[in-house]
């Protein structure tokens, strides 16, 4: 235990953890680094559990087999290997690309249409976890120049249930390439 707790401190010291006790921190989920995809999973598991919402996709075909899912289930808890057949996108795992397409539909168009994903608080699915990462939220976003632009548009660098041009506070959606230390900004709050 003594180990294991000088191990903790390295660690804490090394990432400049700050931590509120003396006392080790106990949990059986790590969740190692707290990039957007370290905070995407952070919300995920804190009980933040996606549902499709019901509306048309623009793709027929998906349109069609998204008729088969309940808007009362998760989407974790649905067919995914199904709703995913044949999916194109970005990477090569389908799944990804499915919820691509849910949560930003014709975005490849620079068409910004609603996302059919909607996020609902689940109290029985929190897992107690911990991010870890060195320096502030947000990852490799906060070494980088921070007036250099974004590749892809700021609609699709939001996080789950907090879509970047609410946090900045817009009326409408103006898709974008947004700068570096914005977006830093963005993940670290």
């Amino acid at each position: 235990m003594k180990y294991v707790k000088s191990l903790c401190t390295k660690v804490s010291e090394e990432l400049q953890i700050s931590t509120q006790s003396e006392d080790p921190l106990f949990t059986d989920t790590v969740i190692i680094g707290n990039g957007p995809s370290g905070i995407a999973l952070s919300f995920l598991l804190a009980g933040n559990w996606p549902f499709y919402n019901g509306d048309d996709h623009p793709d027929q075909l998906l349109n069609a087999r998204l008729k088969t899912c309940s808007k009362h289930i998760p989407l974790l808890l649905q067919d995914l290997e199904f709703l995913s057949q044949s999916m194109e996108g970005r990477c090569k795992n389908q799944i990804s690309n499915l919820m691509d397409a849910l949560t930003h539909p014709n975005a490849e168009l620079e068409i910004n249409r609603p996302s059919l994903v909607e996020y609902q608080y689940l109290p029985d699915k929190f897992v107690d976890h911990v991010v870890i990462g060195k320096g502030p939220p947000g990852g490799l976003w906060q070494n980088i120049d921070k007036d250099i632009r974004t590749l892809s548009f700021s609609n699709w660098m939001s996080l789950p249930g907090l879509p970047f041009e609410v946090w900045e506070n817009k009326a409408e959606v103006n898709i974008r390439r947004v700068e570096a230390g914005l977006l830093a900004q963005y993940y670290q709050d």
